[in-house]
């Protein structure tokens, strides 16, 4: 028997079910596509936003005219979550009188006729004008003959010795050199304080002795001067570290830093009461360094988001301007796409709000039940901020819900400035302490050895913390840890 011949409607039916099987596969391979194309959209996004952030840190940052926000975001004071700095006043740009007792020398032009017809002057007064100045050390300090005066000195020592028959010893006046010739105490002052305050290089501070002293030096000298400066003041380091750990709280924080070339890191942890510092280098950026530097602190340490501080011993307080500069920075960033912007811009000002709630609270003399009353009400409006932003992941931004998800996972750490004494809302010491180090290093350019960093890590925060808490005795108070 043949084939039996298909109707009309059966073939019909046969190419409907073919057409929906086909349309059904072509519904799924959208739905994946669509899937894709929107992870691919947030992958795009997030990469135009770090691309903003680059070009930012590469070239700079580009005003918008229109857009006043953007100024007035950058003028706050994120120590204290108030308003716009005070401007310049106009006296900053003249120098104030010098006292009386300052006076060094009086010179007095007199006038007593007019200069243009020769008339009498009549209700003649003097003028008083200050002139400060110094003297160069090459030049100002010569005498009439063009001789350099009293810059730089030569002693001659002549040091009787003799030999002892009976002990059968040679004996001195005081012990002698083996070097003929030395560097007196204020060259090597002057080199560390050049090194480690001013963060000059070799080659900058031998210039600065040829030129205003007429003292040569050479690389090796200096590299000696400040090992032996190293181990007169490692006493004053540990007394140093012992006093930043009776501190109620600490900063911590690392920024790079290059020993031989390689990419080592520079830690540093602050006092939370006065002005002193260490600091510690290490090979990488594992918590090991952070421990070393606390040593058992068992009271609060404020830091930054960096993983490698959370578990530690004692408590943890987190920066709030770390918070507020990402949300800013993301709100002000140019490829931040628009259907987004006025949302991202509501979650800034809500994160500033609370933090100007928190730095309000902070100023207020510190009493315990009072400000643990008013923690409910903070957490609550984190909380909102977070809740926000996560019922609405259309709107929002990868970068603005991984902030707020640090948020939620240090949300006790971001409200112990609160209820701590003595724990300030943000970082800014460590970084300003980690300034100087950063300068330092674009100067140049790192150590050369680890001996040189275990040099450094002695001299640098034992000379900085002096200059730091009472510049006017730096040199006496260095002077008299040189002498032991």
């Amino acid at each position: 028997m043949g084939k039996r011949k298909q109707t009309i409607e059966q073939r019909q039916l046969q190419v409907i079910s073919r057409l929906k099987n086909i349309n059904d596969n072509l519904r799924i391979k959208v739905e994946l596509l669509e899937e894709k194309l929107a992870k691919k959209d947030l992958a795009l996004e997030d990469v135009l936003l770090r691309l903003a952030e680059l070009e930012e840190m590469i070239f700079g940052k580009k005003k918008d005219k229109k857009d006043k926000d953007n100024e007035d975001d950058d003028n706050k004071d994120n120590n204290s979550g108030n308003s716009n700095k005070p401007k310049r006043d106009k006296s900053s740009y003249t120098r104030p009188a010098p006292n009386e007792n300052e006076v060094t020398d009086i010179e007095e032009y007199n006038i007593d006729n007019c200069p243009d017809c020769g008339t009498k002057l009549t209700k003649k007064e003097f003028v008083i004008r200050y002139i400060e100045d110094i003297k160069l050390a090459c030049s100002g300090a010569m005498d009439k003959n063009r001789d350099v005066k009293k810059i730089k000195t030569v002693i001659k020592q002549k040091i009787a010795k003799g030999y002892c028959p009976n002990c059968k010893k040679w004996h001195s006046a005081f012990l002698i050199s083996s070097k003929i010739t030395r560097a007196g105490p204020n060259v090597k002052m002057f080199v560390s304080y050049s090194i480690n305050i001013l963060r000059l290089s070799y080659e900058q501070t031998k210039n600065i002795l040829l030129d205003l002293y007429n003292f040569n030096i050479s690389d090796g000298e200096i590299a000696n001067m400040l090992e032996k400066t190293a181990q007169a003041l490692k006493p004053e380091l540990a007394r140093l570290k012992q006093r930043i750990l009776r501190a109620k709280s600490v900063h911590l924080d690392e920024t790079g830093w290059r020993t031989q070339g390689e990419k080592n890191y520079n830690w540093v942890m602050a006092s939370g009461e006065t002005e002193e510092a260490v600091f510690l280098i290490g090979k990488n950026r594992g918590k090991w360094h952070a421990g070393q530097l606390l040593d058992g602190y068992a009271g609060v340490r404020v830091t930054d988001c960096y993983p490698a501080y959370k578990n530690l011993d004692g408590e943890q307080a987190v920066c709030w301007s770390h918070i507020i500069r990402k949300s800013r920075d993301l709100k002000n960033n140019v490829n931040l796409r628009e259907d987004k912007k006025e949302f991202v811009k509501n979650i800034y000002n809500d994160i500033s709000e609370l933090f100007g709630k928190v730095g309000k609270i902070h100023k207020t003399k510190f009493n315990k039940s009072e400000r643990i009353k008013a923690l409910p009400e903070l957490e609550n409006d984190l909380d909102g901020v977070i809740k926000k932003v996560m019922d609405n992941p259309k709107q929002s931004v990868k970068k603005l819900t991984d902030l707020v998800k640090l948020m939620k996972n240090y949300k006790k750490q971001l409200f112990t400035c609160i209820a701590s004494e003595g724990v300030d809302t943000t970082n800014n010491k460590a970084e300003r302490k980690l300034r100087h180090i950063v300068l330092k290093r674009k100067n140049c350019f790192g150590t050369k050895t680890e001996k040189g960093n275990q040099i450094m890590k002695v001299n640098m925060p034992a000379l900085l913390s002096i200059w730091w808490n009472n510049r006017d005795q730096f040199f006496p108070k260095f002077r008299e840890l040189m002498d032991g």
